[in-house]
């Protein structure tokens, strides 16, 4: 969601995101999805 949000809003003002700027949203996320990920196995 992060990662879609934030390319939108690059696309939109015509700018394209940095590889560093990409790496840090997807090290960003990695935390949270992982956490979404066991809660479901479990449930």
């Amino acid at each position: 969601m992060v990662t879609l949000a934030v390319n939108a809003k690059s696309m939109l003002k015509g700018e394209t995101l940095s590889t560093k700027a990409k790496q840090r949203i997807i090290a960003n996320g990695v935390a949270p999805a992982s956490v979404t990920g066991v809660v479901q196995l479990v449930i």
